[in-house]
């Protein structure tokens, strides 16, 4: 029973191949382990996210206020060609009284 609760040597020589590739991993890293790698990539990839994000927010709210100011442009060309009409109409108007008289 005793022999049970020992590791095998082959389980005692997996871990330790695998405690040398995590040295090896963290020696090829700067010293850092393969999970402080995958975190700061992650962490990169959300700052990159984010930004893109806010600069998509950006160009939607400036597109926004473009159309508005479009808008804006054309309803006061709108209203002064009105103007104009109406101004024209009432000119002629007075001219042809004024030519009467």
């Amino acid at each position: 029973m005793a022999d049970q609760d020992l590791p095998s040597v082959i389980n005692v020589v997996l871990v330790v191949k695998l405690l040398d590739h995590v040295a090896a991993i963290q020696n090829q890293n700067t010293g850092k382990s393969y999970a402080h790698q995958i975190k700061e990539e992650n962490d990169k990839f959300m700052m990159e996210k984010e930004t893109k994000m806010e600069e998509s927010n950006n160009l939607a709210e400036a597109e926004l206020i473009i159309a508005m100011k479009e808008k804006s442009r054309m309803e006061h060309e709108n209203t002064m060609n009105m103007m104009t009409t109406h101004n024209v109409n009432l000119y002629s108007k007075t001219s042809y009284r004024w030519s009467m008289s």
